[in-house]
């Protein structure tokens, strides 16, 4: 192990750098916005087509059991945090799945006293890779369009 090893090492290290990951990807965040006064006891859930419920991949329980809950953006530790979404509802979904064509939507529960099952546009998806801790969002197009927030009247 002398100098091959280390002349080796040099010139694979910059190359193999750059491709490293960030921890969003193919991860997409939906911003979602009350028209009004902000809801306190809120709560929103991903459907899918069926209007089923999305189970994500619990590392504890090695099964996907794990609900998709939209939390309050930095009211909690729990969760983490994205800057540009100030103190709106978020919820962290698989980008990939939408660009496949999968309809989605979002079941609202305690606003307004009912129930309400909205469809989820790609549009309302913020890609996360690059961008998670931008004080402000990019107003550009990215994948195709241009993102924008996900609004209950």
């Amino acid at each position: 192990m002398g100098l091959r090893f280390w002349l080796w090492f040099c010139l694979v290290l910059p190359t193999a750098l750059p491709a490293q990951h960030c921890g969003f990807d193919f991860k997409a965040l939906i911003i979602i916005k009350f028209e009004g006064k902000m809801p306190a006891n809120v709560h929103i859930q991903l459907l899918d087509s069926l209007q089923n419920e999305v189970f994500s991949y619990n590392h504890h329980t090695q099964k996907y059991d794990a609900p998709f809950v939209a939390w309050r953006n930095g009211k909690s530790n729990k969760y983490p945090l994205f800057p540009f979404a100030g103190e709106e509802y978020v919820l962290v979904v698989n980008h990939q799945r939408f660009r496949q064509g999968e309809k989605f939507y979002l079941r609202i529960k305690g606003y307004g006293n009912k129930t309400r099952v909205l469809p989820i546009q790609r549009e309302h998806l913020y890609p996360l890779c690059g961008r998670y801790d931008l004080e402000e969002y990019p107003k550009e197009e990215v994948y195709g369009y241009v993102p924008e927030v996900f609004w209950v009247k």
